[in-house]
């Protein structure tokens, strides 16, 4: 089920997210990183935060955060998840392109950054038809490599 997130959402999350978005996060943050501030700081921030439920606990948090750019108006997707994930692959990736459509409504663009050892996001990411702009090396409080990626709304 994907519902609205409520800062609840970010409590019950935040100490069994993926292996791979703690560590892009601490990439981005360093090793002072508060993984419920982080999710309640997206929850807060976002336009729509919608929270994917599974057996009745979040299995993932996601979002749009508008970036203040106006022409085009973009927005920073994020998505943050727990390992239960895997349990719902199939609905998930028959969900993603919908709820995307929904989230981007209000943007010309959308886009943000991926650290390049997020394998499976990457992946996720192509498939919703985001394109890789660039590499960008030192990035963030580790200094390492992220790709850009970006995704031009035709609906508008």
């Amino acid at each position: 089920m994907v519902r609205d997130s409520t800062l609840q959402d970010a409590l019950d999350m935040a100490y069994h997210l993926r292996k791979a978005d703690l560590a892009e996060l601490r990439a981005v943050v360093g090793n002072s990183l508060d993984t419920v501030d982080v999710l309640r700081g997206g929850i807060e921030n976002s336009d729509n935060p919608k929270t994917v439920e599974f057996e009745g606990k979040p299995v993932a948090i996601f979002g749009v955060v508008n970036s203040g750019e106006v022409a085009p108006k973009t927005g920073m997707v994020w998505l943050l998840g727990t390992n239960k994930i895997k349990e719902i692959k199939t609905f998930f990736l028959r969900n993603s392109k919908e709820e995307l459509e929904e989230q981007e409504k209000s943007y010309d663009l959308l886009a943000n950054y991926v650290d390049c050892r997020n394998t499976v996001h990457i992946k996720w990411l192509k498939w919703l038809g985001f394109k890789f702009l660039r590499e960008v090396n030192n990035y963030g409080a580790e200094q390492r490599k992220f790709y850009e990626f970006a995704r031009v709304n035709l609906n508008v």
